[in-house]
């Protein structure tokens, strides 16, 4: 509840090869702006975070007009590469702006990890209101490109149902120069409801 986990690379030597590793039996809340963190601000790569349970569910908290997105982010903020994240769980909610991540958006050079999720059902779903639902609000899975530099990552979920509603996201889009990443989505029922969006695109000079 608004607490944190964190395992960042601050400087040239590479984090540890699992930043933070999560196993428990039944489930793990994430309330309320808190988060598992393994970033790296530095020339060192960020460690891998990895993640096992019988349940995960994510909530942000409105905080007018926006809301404080609770997450899992392995990022870039300099010229490392950010790790991996890998999920399995059994139903994983992503609800109210928290977000699951391994952009470079603000790299100068490091490129994203990649993000794996495997589970039974998958939920993602957004805010009933929101004035900003794809920036300030985002809410879903995102492995972009860098704004400046470096590639974006690829995400795969593997899931027996994924439903995502109220402007939900899946980004894997190329921002700037770099390359936005593959996304790989197999599941035996897919709905995509209320404004949701899979994106893949190039807004920026990267394939």
């Amino acid at each position: 509840d608004n607490a944190f986990v964190l395992a960042h690379t601050t400087g040239d030597i590479d984090g540890s090869n699992t930043g933070i590793d999560i196993d428990v039996r039944d489930s793990l809340t994430i309330l309320n702006g808190g988060g598992l963190g393994a970033n790296t601000y530095g020339a060192g790569d960020a460690g891998d975070i990895r993640i096992k349970a019988g349940g995960i569910k994510m909530l942000g908290v409105l905080q007018t007009p926006y809301y404080s997105s609770s997450f899992i982010a392995s990022q870039v903020l300099a010229s490392g590469d950010s790790g991996d994240i890998r999920i399995e769980t059994g139903n994983l909610e992503i609800r109210d702006a928290s977000v699951i991540t391994t952009t470079s958006w603000n790299s100068q050079g490091g490129n994203a990890g990649n993000l794996e999720v495997i589970a039974d059902s998958v939920l993602i779903a957004g805010p009933e209101s929101s004035p900003d639902p794809f920036v300030t609000d985002f809410t879903g899975m995102d492995t972009s490109s860098g704004w400046a530099a470096g590639n974006g990552g690829d995400l795969s979920i593997t899931a027996d149902n994924l439903t995502m509603m109220n402007r939900a996201s899946l980004d894997g889009s190329a921002y700037g120069p770099g390359r936005g990443g593959d996304m790989t989505i197999n599941a035996g029922n897919v709905e995509v409801l209320k404004g949701s969006a899979m994106i893949a695109s190039a807004f920026g000079s990267g394939d």
